[in-house]
């Protein structure tokens, strides 16, 4: 059996078809508020960019793209990244899984502000003391 490369494109166009489908619904469940008003057309060029430029820092599994669209739609970050960000991505050492999972854990905590606390300095206070 010869597959023409004719016959490979229209696969991949149609595996990028459903998978632009199935993202389409996604980020419309999932990020109600931020796409609402929004047509699907302009949505789907939104998916795509995302597939591009996810793919600048290989990151190509369709799983990992649906993450950094949702935390760009939900926390929003510029393009091109800061240098920090940009960090995680190109941690190439790591599997795309991981640096996917570590960009967008740190997109998620910037929206957290640090909060000062203060520990008590009489540690003997705070011991429970049980008698056996």
């Amino acid at each position: 059996m010869i597959i023409k490369e004719k016959q490979l494109e229209h696969f991949s166009q149609l595996k990028l078809e459903k998978f632009n489908t199935l993202t389409l619904d996604f980020i419309k469940n999932n990020c109600k508020s931020q796409v609402a008003g929004k047509d699907d057309e302009k949505l789907r060029i939104y998916i795509l960019e995302m597939i591009r430029w996810a793919e600048n820092y290989e990151i190509y599994s369709g799983l990992n793209v649906q993450k950094l669209l949702y935390h760009k739609t939900v926390f929003g970050w510029e393009i091109p990244l800061n240098k920090k960000l940009e960090t995680y991505l190109k941690e190439l050492q790591l599997h795309e899984d991981k640096r996917a999972e570590n960009f967008c854990l740190n997109v998620a905590s910037q929206r957290y502000k640090l909060i000062k606390i203060t520990l008590e300095s009489d540690l003997t206070a705070s011991v429970i003391k049980k008698d056996f």
